[in-house]
């Protein structure tokens, strides 16, 4: 399969899920409270946390490492699941005292229910692994919409209906995860045969990119969840759910971009890392890329946010509108970020990008907390933002010592095109805005929303399209 149809599954894979989840999110946002949200993230952040730990970096060492063999596939699943089922006891064990920590009734029982879906995530993350490292993205595609549509889609909304609360999202989660890990064994079960068997050769081969992974997604995952914390420690779970919706409803659709390209780009510049001339060609062509879509996606949502959340969500979540249109500039932001940083981890350059991480990390945490002490949830999302900014320019610099592109180089000629593309796309997507602001009865909120999204899907497919073409071509070549 070409790198074209790699993509594309990549890409679809991101689009499919990303459509159930969107469409779950309408149905959901109906039926719980932004309390129920709050709750539930809670549970999610502490066991994706506890999950890079019991994952130890191991199934992102199999996608880097150039050969493997099924010692190094056996041994990292074993002893990730040794790991993940004393993680799991040990927050079986310790509930109770994150539940005083964030003061929220019947957490610790929600977290005792939820500790199993660690050793449930410890069976999927290694084939998972695989069939990236493999880019099978089409097995993905089908897995992750069979897996999401039977949990989420049918048993969550069930569970909901049925006045669950935010039960209803950790056990639809639940569900989630063993329809993942059934299907991925299914199609790579030829390769984990020996699930049990430990080699610790196979272990010292790939522990050293482990380590420095694992230390580096410590620190990425503390600065993208830790204001999910201390807004739920601060400001309770109600903000939470607030602040937790309207950042989900703001970058999924960068998501479904971004995750696809990231699947797809990780092992490809781990294979062509040597040729310096080839990578830097195709990362600023990529980033190139990113930016068309990521800015007039950002301006749309920060123009239209009223009519975007009285149209999916209804009135009631109407409180959302400043939050989502302060969050639309974390759209290109962390979007070229999250590019920039797969590029990173795929020439193994891990300390460095560690070290970026973990200042990313400290300064979320420092601009959250003074956000809310003045601003309450208004001053933690410019915290978030201001945090984002200095982490983009960080990984720049580090992404200009590697790569040893200059300045001039990066914001060349093709930089300057695409700011003559993007102004034509703002320009046309503030007219529509500004021609209907004074319409504020139903149908026109209805008219505003449609025709600005159009103008922005046509104007993202006919600009963006050419540079992706451009980059398609450089790939293929390679």
């Amino acid at each position: 399969m070409n790198s074209t149809k790699h993509i594309f599954w990549g890409v679809v894979d991101r689009i499919l899920f990303a459509i159930v989840q969107f469409g779950l999110f309408l149905v959901l946002t109906r039926i719980l409270t932004p309390k129920d949200f709050g709750v539930a993230a809670i549970v999610l952040i502490v066991l994706n946390f506890l999950d890079i730990f019991s994952q130890f970096g191991l199934p992102q060492a199999l996608i880097q490492k150039e050969d493997i063999n099924t010692a190094h596939i056996s041994t990292s699943i074993a002893i990730s699941f040794i790991i993940a089922t004393i993680l799991s006891l040990f927050l079986f064990l310790f509930s109770g005292n994150l539940q005083d920590f964030f003061e929220i009734n019947d957490l610790s029982r929600t977290l005792k229910i939820s500790s199993f879906i660690l050793i449930v995530y410890s069976l999927k993350s290694v084939p998972e692994a695989i069939l990236i490292r493999k880019y099978k993205f089409k097995h993905l595609t089908f897995i992750n919409a069979i897996s999401f549509t039977l949990s989420y889609g049918i048993c969550g909304i069930i569970f909901a209906i049925n006045g669950f609360k935010f039960y209803s999202i950790i056990f639809a989660h639940l569900i989630f995860t063993i329809f993942q890990v059934v299907l991925f064994l299914r199609f790579v079960k030829e390769e984990i045969f020996k699930l049990v068997n430990i080699s610790f050769n196979a272990f010292k081969e790939i522990q050293s990119f482990a380590i420095f992974q694992t230390l580096s997604r410590v620190g990425n995952f503390i600065a993208n969840e830790a204001e999910n914390l201390i807004i739920g420690k601060m400001l309770g779970p109600l903000s939470l759910g607030y602040y937790n919706r309207s950042l989900k409803l703001t970058l999924m659709p960068i998501n479904v971009l971004g995750q696809g390209l990231n699947n797809f780009f990780f092992p490809k510049f781990s294979r062509i890392r040597k040729n310096k001339i080839l990578i830097n060609d195709i990362l600023l062509q990529l980033i190139l890329f990113i930016l068309s879509v990521s800015i007039p996606l950002s301006i749309y949502i920060n123009q239209y946010s009223s009519e975007i959340i009285y149209v999916l969500l209804g009135e009631k979540w109407m409180v959302m509108q400043t939050y989502i249109g302060l969050l639309s500039f974390l759209i290109p932001l962390r979007s070229t970020s999250k590019m920039l940083d797969t590029f990173i981890r795929s020439i193994g350059k891990l300390k460095a990008r560690s070290v970026v991480q973990w200042i990313y990390a400290a300064d979320t945490i420092i601009f959250t907390t003074i956000g809310i002490l003045y601003f309450k949830l208004i001053g933690a999302i410019w915290g978030v933002i201001l945090a984002s900014i200095l982490n983009l320019i960080l990984m720049t610099f580090l992404t200009f010592r590697i790569t040893e592109v200059s300045l001039k180089e990066y914001f060349n000629k093709k930089f300057i095109n695409l700011i003559s593309v993007l102004t034509i796309q703002i320009a046309s997507l503030s007219f529509i805005y500004y021609f209907f602001e004074n319409f504020l009865i139903i149908e026109y909120m209805v008219l505003k929303f449609s025709l600005g999204l159009f103008i922005l899907l046509i104007s993202i497919f006919f600009f963006s399209r050419i540079l992706f073409e451009k980059l398609l071509l450089t790939i293929e070549e390679e």
